[in-house]
């Protein structure tokens, strides 16, 4: 659980995180939707930032040949679809693990679909949750 409300007063960076992240910080920045360039840009750049930082000790502690298996949630910025899982793979393999597989396992109902204010963003709020598997060098 990386996420949080609170955002540091330092500007998070927005590069080196890979393309699908790099992509995401640039479409919310550019969101018509209030506070996007500020402060729910900061907040992504500081979770993707948090993130990719616990992907590198995973990385550096587990053995050589080792297995890493990983759950994340795809899930939505306003209309904007955040990727969780191509967001893990370009990490991990930045990090220099290997892609074994990726299962995909669709989500009905999430916070998200039963939030009335989140409607007028998009017209359904379903997700996947995908379990990655790594190995690495």
């Amino acid at each position: 659980m990386l996420g949080t409300t609170t955002v540091a007063n330092k500007l998070a960076r927005t590069e080196g995180f890979g393309a699908e992240a790099e992509s995401l910080l640039a479409k919310v920045t550019s969101h018509e939707s209030r506070a996007s360039a500020t402060y729910y840009r900061k907040w992504l750049g500081q979770y993707l930032d948090t993130y990719q930082r616990s992907i590198q000790v995973l990385a550096a502690t587990l053995a050589p040949g080792g297995r890493a298996a990983i759950v994340v949630q795809d899930s939505f910025y306003k209309d904007v679809h955040i990727d969780l899982a191509r967001i893990t793979h370009e990490m991990c393999e930045a990090a220099g693990w290997r892609h074994e597989s990726t299962i995909a396992f669709f989500v009905p109902r999430t916070m998200a679909s039963i939030n009335p204010r989140s409607r007028p963003y998009r017209e359904r709020a379903t997700v996947t949750e995908s379990l990655l598997l790594f190995r690495a060098p």
